[in-house]
């Protein structure tokens, strides 16, 4: 559940959305695509209207792309993406270690497998909550989307939110699991 809904959180474009009323240019962005209306950038010297969503590192958007990714969302992008990488392999690595493949290694170095996908799950979880705090005291300022006023952030970002406490209660639960599985193997 917790790797589903950071795939939602990666791959949409609705972290920030406009109001509907506000008839606002910018429509929605999220990580990776923005959405505009006709929208003109008022620092372009030429006659240019963005219309449409489009992936950031396009063609359509490489005038107005250091506009539109300060090194604030950059690091976001690093972040979740990190956290994206970090939770899948911890899922490969806990599916590993339930069907006991490899046998002799997993017997042998259970409790380490399991140390490794806590301390997988656990940086999932940091860096989706660093990227949620950032991004909430960065996303309303004037110089990165025009008046701001307009605009709030949007399911995706809320979904962002959720998954960081997943992935924080999922790394709980894992280490009061490794901690259960060290004590077993002191006993033994």
């Amino acid at each position: 559940m917790k790797s589903e809904t950071e795939v939602f959180v990666f791959s949409s474009p609705y972290w920030v959305e406009s109001y509907a009323g506000t008839f606002s240019n910018f429509k929605h962005m999220g990580l990776w695509e923005y959405c505009f209306d006709q929208f003109r950038f008022p620092h372009h010297q030429f006659d240019k209207m963005f219309t449409g969503c489009h992936y950031v590192y396009s063609f359509e958007f490489h005038i107005i792309r250091e506009w539109l990714l300060p090194a604030w969302l950059l690091s976001i992008q690093t972040l979740v993406t990190l956290a994206l990488m970090f939770s899948f392999g911890a899922q490969l690595l806990a599916a590993l270690t339930v069907v006991r493949y490899p046998l002799k290694q997993v017997l042998k170095y259970e409790w380490l497998l399991s140390a490794i996908i806590f301390s997988s799950v656990a940086a999932a979880a940091l860096f989706l909550f660093l990227a949620v705090i950032v991004f909430w005291t960065q996303s309303s300022r004037r110089d990165w989307l025009m008046y701001p006023n307009f605009n709030h952030l949007s399911w995706s970002y809320y979904f962002a939110g959720a998954s960081g406490v997943l992935h924080a209660i999922a790394a709980f639960i894992l280490y009061k699991v490794n901690d259960s599985l060290l004590v077993l193997d002191c006993v033994q």
